[in-house]
């Protein structure tokens, strides 16, 4: 399975009875499709825009790493967003 660097993924995958394979994420559709690789860690938005669904037949959705992305708006598009929409009540 392709994984990021990480001695704790490393770990998480041999404890289910993977073999970690960490490689450039460049180099993940091409190993998925040739077979070089069985699986990756990755978010579930590369599923569909690196068009992993090309090359995985299977996803699970497993929860074991949390990702933060922040969404960056200025304050006039902040300001326009709806009332129920959580980046309308930043600070302005």
């Amino acid at each position: 399975m392709r994984i990021q660097s990480s001695k704790v993924l490393e770990e998480e995958i041999r404890s289910v009875g993977g073999i970690p394979q960490v490689m450039a994420f460049s180099e993940v559709y091409q190993a998925c499709r040739t077979g070089v690789v069985d699986g990756t860690e990755n978010p579930i938005s590369n599923f569909e825009t690196q068009k992993m669904h090309e090359v995985q037949k299977h996803l699970s959705l497993t929860n074991t790493v949390i990702s933060v992305t922040p969404v960056i708006v200025n304050k006039s598009s902040g300001r326009a967003l709806p009332p129920t929409c959580a980046a309308s009540s930043m600070q302005r």
